[in-house]
């Protein structure tokens, strides 16, 4: 078969080349939300934890965010989803604020005024306008680091619009800003604010290492006074590069510019040393110094290596699966307790699995957590509250934490918090949610977990039917455990979701694509019912069609093999070869049954029930036919027409969705038409037709051509191209013929993967 179809195609000339030089956000990478910083100025005077190992709070409201982040004692606050606003966020010392995946802050900026130790990562931050200041501000602190951050306007208005993007003034010093993704701006970065201030900004230190920067109209960074370290940075479409001025010191090396008139210049006596730097044509204008003496080791990446680098890396791109809090919010008690409403408002409590001491104590408010001490918080009230147990909790012990709302029982006449009161004067139940969070460890345990929740006593001195404080066993219906069961069950998936989409990424990444945990690790995250993310929809493509792709491979060699053998007549030693051909090739087509019926069956039952958006319905009915397809290509009889009229179904359910909801150069509608026109060509023998289907799909396209978007540009003119190919061949082919179809021709690029659509 010499024509060309989809996925294959893609990967070969796509994925390796998207690898070599990844865009930011491509690649989730590994990370803590106790790390500390380990490069540059921030980790001199003692270094910068941030919140360190405190419990962490989640937030998804600007409230919420603004009230967590405040004072100075240490936390960890994580950003949940897209919060939104006009305002900046004032963080206290000792804070970490660490973006869960997707985090952002859409006209909300961080400002980290006087104050020390303290952590920005993971999260975009967009268009927050110049009234409420920098989008981050750094001003008269120290111990500041600041990475892995995604920062951004546009320039469609005045450079006034915005201000900073990453502004670090009034004499802030151990400050790092690494990894991070700056772009779409005019005035991007400021160290030292005045010419006015060389007392205050003299004792700046600023480190900023593999960092991108992207189409930005100048400071990138402009550097006043003080001292900076600027290493294995990529610069691309830069108006003003870095500009060192009023007697600042800079040490630059092995950065990388593209596009960038002047990448490194001085205005009233600034200096810097440079060396190993890609100036990309353009000239250093800057006056040169000798320092050197940055204080801390660190690491150069080869000038060469550095854009491929920064590109895999920089951005908002990390995953804190080992140590993030899940919170699921679930609704109706638990838990059927004897307790005041005044009591029981809201607390926390912790299962552990296998305690063995349990000391009480009593505390008011919310527990801290400390070491491998655990025990039972109390509930916020008038401070007498529930009693706690402090539990020492084995390593790798089953930890559950939640904070709930009680539905709890109250007597109408003490009612308090607004309770329906009832004329009878009976007892009312009120509903309140649930949240509950898993703390990072291995929440494997379940039995053990529901075990120990059935087993814990609460201790309430002032519920109504007890006339002296006394263990109250709590009951656990059946049905409260069934829902608990259920969430924890849920929780398992989230966390091991992650790591499947971790593991699949490292073997995408070594190559190693029979690797069978790459097909069971994207199996399990696609049997979730979810909607999967684009690049889990890409990563199980990939998977399955690279297992594939080498048994159809072997399959045709087989095949052919077969017929030269059964092609010699009667001989003896012809014979015994074709049978022994013939075993082998029933021996591949039973594989390769079996990775279509397993991939088909996860698609029937979970992907495209689940599926929501016309471009998830497309790919999922494309998927659908193009393996019913393969099963028709070596299927006899019956089950050849049952697979060839199943491919033909899906693909005609994916075609009715593309051309409404999917513009002709998308290159999802363009992938599938590609893959339906070689359908009718080799599995219904019809020419025409696969003609006629490639024709309209190339014309349509061409007729929008100039509407197509630069992010989808490469991918869809490549398909187009491969129709093109595949017309020219089918049109040569049916004249050569006499408008007969003609014989299947090797496939040497078949489909491996659908890496890009």
């Amino acid at each position: 078969m010499r024509f060309i179809s989809f996925a294959y195609t893609l990967v070969v000339l796509g994925a390796s080349a998207v690898w070599a030089a990844p865009s930011p956000a491509q690649f989730q990478k590994r990370a803590s939300v106790t790390d500390k910083a380990t490069i540059g100025f921030a980790t001199l005077n003692g270094g910068t934890t941030g919140g360190g190992s405190a419990v962490p709070v989640t937030v998804s409201t600007l409230e919420a965010l603004r009230s967590a982040v405040g004072g100075n004692t240490a936390k960890v606050v994580l950003i949940s989803g897209t919060i939104r606003g006009n305002e900046t966020i004032k963080v206290g010392s000792n804070t970490s604020v660490i973006g869960k995946s997707g985090a952002a802050l859409e006209g909300v900026g961080i400002s980290f005024n006087t104050v020390s130790n303290v952590i920005l990562r993971n999260v975009k931050i967009s268009k927050v306008l110049a009234t409420y200041g920098d989008a981050i501000g750094v001003a008269a602190s120290n111990r500041v680091w600041i990475d892995h951050v995604e920062v951004f306007s546009d320039r469609d208005h005045d450079k006034d619009y915005y201000d900073g993007l990453i502004d670090v003034t009034k004499g802030s010093y151990g400050v790092s800003i690494t990894y991070s993704y700056l772009h779409d701006h005019f005035k991007t970065s400021l160290v030292g604010a005045s010419d006015s201030l060389a007392d205050t900004d003299s004792a700046i230190r600023v480190t900023y290492a593999f960092n991108k920067w992207a189409n930005l109209g100048s400071r990138t960074p402009s550097f006043r006074f003080g001292k900076g370290h600027i290493y294995n940075n990529y610069y691309t479409n830069v108006n003003d590069g870095i500009n060192t001025r009023v007697t600042a010191e800079l040490l630059v090396q092995n950065n990388v510019f593209e596009n960038v008139g002047k990448p490194l210049y001085s205005t009233d006596s600034g200096y810097a040393n440079a060396s190993g730097n890609d100036f990309g044509g353009a000239s250093n204008t800057a006056l040169t110094t000798t320092w050197t003496d940055v204080g801390y080791s660190y690491t150069l990446t080869a000038t060469a290596s550095t854009k491929a680098y920064v590109n895999a890396n920089a951005g908002a791109i990390l995953s804190f699966a080992s140590t993030r809090v899940l919170e699921i919010d679930y609704y109706g008690g638990l838990i059927d307790v004897g307790v005041s409403d005044e009591d029981i408002q809201r607390g926390v409590r912790l299962l552990g699995a296998g305690c063995d001491a349990w000391p009480r104590s009593f505390h008011s408010g919310r527990g801290v957590w400390e070491g491998v001490t655990w025990g039972f918080a109390s509930f916020a009230g008038n401070g007498k509250g529930m009693g706690t147990r402090p539990c020492t909790v084995p390593s790798g012990g089953s930890v559950l934490m939640y904070r709930e709302h009680h539905g709890a029982y109250n007597d109408v006449a003490g009612a308090s918090g607004g309770v329906s009161e009832e004329a009878s004067g009976q007892r009312v139940r009120r509903a309140q949610p649930v949240t509950v969070t898993v703390h990072p460890r291995n929440v494997t345990d379940l039995p053990s977990a529901l075990d120990f929740l059935s087993a814990t006593a609460l201790y309430n001195p002032r519920a109504p039917r007890f006339t002296q404080p006394q263990r109250h066993p709590p009951h656990l219906s059946s049905t409260s455990y069934a829902s608990l069961s259920t969430l924890l069950t849920r929780v398992q998936m989230a966390e091991s979701r992650e790591d499947s989409v971790y593991l699949a990424k490292l073997a995408e990444q070594a190559e190693r694509y029979e690797d069978p945990e790459m097909v069971e690790n994207m199996k399990r995250v696609a049997s979730s019912d979810q909607e999967l993310t684009v690049e889990e929809r890409n990563l199980l493509s990939v998977a399955y069609k690279n297992v594939i792709g080498a048994r159809r491979a072997s399959w045709r060699i087989v095949s052919s093999i077969e017929q030269k053998e059964e092609s010699k007549g009667n001989e003896a030693q012809a014979s015994r070869f074709s049978f022994l051909a013939r075993g082998y090739r029933e021996k591949i087509e039973t594989e390769l049954a079996k990775i279509c019926e397993d991939i088909l069956d996860v698609l029937d039952k979970h992907l495209i029930p689940s599926a929501a958006s016309g471009e998830s319905k497309v790919f999922y009915h494309k998927m659908m036919g193009d393996y019913h397809r393969y099963l028709a290509e070596f299927a006899t009889g019956d089950k050849r027409k049952e697979s060839a009229d199943k491919s033909l179904n899906a693909y005609k359910a994916a075609s009715d969705v593309a051309v409404t909801e999917l513009p002709p150069t998308h290159p999802i509608r363009l992938g599938l038409a590609l893959n339906f026109s070689v359908f009718y060509y080799e599995i219904l023998n019809s020419p025409d037709r696969a003609c006629h289907l490639a024709k309209q799909a190339f014309d349509d396209a061409i007729a929008e051509l100039d509407t197509l978007s630069e992010e989808s540009y490469k991918d869809s003119t490549l398909i187009m191209q491969l129709l093109r190919d595949n017309l020219t061949l089918w049109t040569s082919d049916m004249q050569e013929s006499g408008d007969k179809p003609a014989d299947a021709k090797e496939d040497a690029a078949e489909e491996g993967g659908d890496n890009k659509a």
